[in-house]
Order: C-alpha cells, then structure tokens, then sequence
C-alpha cells in the first residue's frame, strides 16, 4: 500500500515533482558538461575533434534547458503560485531541440568520420534526410 502511494506521488505532475526531476536531470546534465570540459582540457587543443565540441555545445544546450525549467518550477514551488510558462516553455522547448541536434550532428560527424558504411544505416534509423555528397 505505501508503495503505491508513492508512485502515485511521484507520477502526479505536481509542481513539487517536476522540480524534483528537473533538479535530477539538471545534476546529470551539469556532471556530463563537467566531464565533458574534463576531457577537453586533458586534450591539446588542436587535438580536440569537432565532433567532441558539438556533443559539448549540445549537453551545454542540455544544461541551460534544465535551468530554465528549474527556474520556473522552483519559483512556482517556493512562491505556492502559478506563473506564466509560455514564453518560458518556448525558450525551454528551443534549447532542448537545440540540444537534441547538435548532439546528433556531433553522432553523424563521428560516424562519417569513422565508417561510411555505418553512417548510411545511422542517418536512417536517426531520420535525417542528409544526403551523402
């Protein structure tokens, strides 16, 4: 019985939840970002491939996505009031998709720069109507 109330807590959508998960996805992204500029100061900077950098740009997108979310919930969860989340959603929705791209160019970039072979089957599984030139 408790644990059914848990979980029915957890998937209620409460402001008080999507702070906590946004909170969560915030501390996953942010120690991905951390690892990620980890790496690339162990590099040389010539040494630093474009594909590395995009997938950096891209969990940076991530990060800044997270924030904006984290914003608005914390503000609605600490002030016990409802905001006006269009403009915000907008501007959360842009960074995500944002996100979403880069780290997928940067997953084509390496892809072709490894195996063509391989980077036929990932543009069509992934969608992308990028033809080979």
């Amino acid at each position: 019985m408790a644990i059914q109330s848990f979980i029915r807590h957890l998937a209620d959508g409460t402001v008080e939840t999507q702070f906590i998960f946004t909170l969560f996805h915030l501390l996953l992204a942010g120690l991905a970002v951390m690892v990620l500029l980890h790496h690339r100061r162990a590099t040389p900077a010539e040494g630093m491939q474009a594909p590395h950098r995009r997938l950096l740009l891209g969990s940076f997108l991530f990060v800044l996505d997270f924030s904006v979310r984290l914003i608005y919930f914390g503000a609605a969860y600490y002030f016990r009031t409802g905001f006006q989340w269009t403009q915000l959603e907008s501007l959360s929705h842009g960074l995500r998709v944002c996100g979403v791209l880069v780290v997928v160019s940067a997953y084509l970039l390496e892809l072709e720069t490894k195996n063509k072979d391989e980077s036929l089957l990932a543009r069509w599984i992934l969608g992308a109507s990028i033809q080979d030139p």
